[in-house]
């Protein structure tokens, strides 16, 4: 059963996106617990994310939660592209923990944030507890306190392409944690650019391939953030970036 909770009710005043939702789709709906049980999950689905914002054929940047053997959470930025009903990893490398993780526990949560902290931190693996929950409503995995809502779904696909798969994703639940869209700035957008060419190096490099393109990329996005960005978090994370990069390259 398809499941929305909203734990935001300011969002609600003034018919702003969740309350436009909510007066759309509700069918039966709990006031004390803000829990929406909806009949018809899939078409449902589909309404509820293109009100969210997450309108059909758009990737978006998020950080997964996947579970470990040992049911330790384990985090990563992966990006999730809208078809119809489902979202779909495009492209999970096999030699990562997430595809291992989906592979012994099938399900998964979509973090949905702005907070470019939290990616560098997922990137790494290295999200301290305090900023993530004991478990989501429906998969009872954990999920990052700051995310402005949360997508719980089931692995249900994997399409095989060599070295990496596909997955499709049927949507379990939607959290809201915090209404209205958050916009990204260039200085975001900046960093999420290094972090994702970063996580290419390594593999160009195990492959024998040239990687001075990506490495040029990131130093050019750095120096734009030294220049038009703040202190903390983005020229932190650039130049923190750039020490890694160093003793990964050994130049």
């Amino acid at each position: 059963m398809f499941e929305l909770k909203i734990r935001d009710t300011s969002c609600l005043k003034n018919g702003g996106v969740i309350g436009i939702i909510l007066l759309k789709y509700m069918r039966l709906l709990h006031v004390e617990s803000m829990d929406l049980h909806d009949d018809q999950p899939r078409g449902d689905v589909t309404g509820l994310l293109d009100e969210f914002g997450f309108s059909e054929g758009l990737l978006v940047e998020s950080i997964v939660t996947t579970l470990k053997q040992n049911k330790e959470p384990h985090f990563a930025p992966i990006g999730v592209k809208r078809v119809g009903d489902r979202l779909i990893i495009g492209k999970l490398f096999k030699n990562t923990d997430t595809y291992r993780n989906l592979c012994s526990s099938p399900q998964l949560v979509i973090n949905l944030t702005d907070n470019v902290l939290l990616f560098y931190l997922a990137l790494f693996d290295d999200v301290p507890p305090e900023k993530y929950t004991r478990g989501g409503p429906k998969t009872k995995i954990p999920y990052l306190r700051e995310a402005d809502a949360i997508i719980e779904a089931d692995a249900l696909k994997f399409g095989d392409r060599g070295d990496f798969v596909t997955v499709e994703l049927e949507v379990l639940g939607i959290l809201v944690m915090r209404g209205g869209p958050r916009f990204l700035s260039r200085c975001k957008h900046a960093v999420l650019e290094s972090l994702v060419h970063f996580t290419r190096i390594p593999i160009y490099m195990r492959e024998g391939r040239e990687a001075t393109e990506l490495v040029e990329l990131i130093r050019h996005y750095r120096e734009f953030v030294e220049r038009n960005c703040p202190e903390v978090p983005y020229k932190f994370i650039m130049r923190d970036l750039e020490g890694k990069l160093t003793r990964m390259r050994g130049c």
